[in-house]
């Protein structure tokens, strides 16, 4: 199988580094099967890095047969369910690595990231949370956790993410991201504008990165 990775470099020998964000599923090395993804995690790390970045997409085979292998401690949530829940919501407050070779399931859109943000702060229950994340397509990530498990990652090529458009906008007022995406998505006509990234609460004059779809 064919995974991605979006960064601002090409990353022939994948490492697990110590990351100052805090992770889905912990600290570890992240690649998705969908080409689309990676493109719009790229642009975002593009963005965060520097003006001359540039936005890279790293293509590697893995051996699927691996998944089912007794030999390594694999993790798999294939819907966002109250497990999964309470497993993203555990690592994005502990920044460490899961205890598990391999995890597999969904990544979280802009409406999903706006929803957990909700149920962090309060505003959701488990229960309503839950029901708003039935209702949303979701990407997957693969995420690697130990680096002798990086090894089965073969790189097979690498090529610049073009297409994304990028938009930071600057948070005048303190606001929940959502209200803040759905302001901007309605001021661009775009109801479908991709958030991938906020912070929990928007703090006065914070910056956020919108990839618009």
């Amino acid at each position: 199988m064919q995974l991605y990775h979006g960064s601002v470099e090409i990353i022939e020998h994948p490492k697990i580094l110590d990351q100052q964000r805090l992770l889905d599923f912990g600290k570890g090395f992240y690649t998705t099967t969908n080409k689309e993804q990676a493109e719009r995690w790229a642009a975002i790390k593009q963005k965060r890095t520097s003006k001359t970045a540039k936005a890279i997409v790293t293509v590697y085979e893995f051996d699927e047969n691996l998944l089912t292998s007794d030999s390594l401690k694999i993790k798999i949530f294939k819907q966002a369910n109250e497990e999964w829940l309470d497993f993203v919501v555990h690592n994005r407050n502990i920044n460490s690595a899961a205890n598990y070779d391999i995890v597999i399931g969904p990544v979280a859109n802009d409406t999903i990231y706006q929803t957990l943000t909700l149920y962090e702060v309060g505003i959701l229950t488990k229960k309503e949370t839950i029901s708003r994340l039935k209702v949303h397509p979701l990407f997957d990530q693969i995420s690697f956790h130990r680096q002798i498990v990086l090894e089965h990652l073969k790189f097979m090529d690498s090529y610049p993410a073009c297409g994304q458009q990028l938009l930071t906008v600057k948070v005048s007022t303190p606001v929940y991201s959502d209200e803040v995406g759905l302001d901007i998505a309605g001021l661009l006509q775009k109801p479908d504008a991709f958030v991938p990234w906020h912070p929990r609460v928007c703090n006065q004059d914070a910056n956020l990165v919108f990839v618009l779809s």
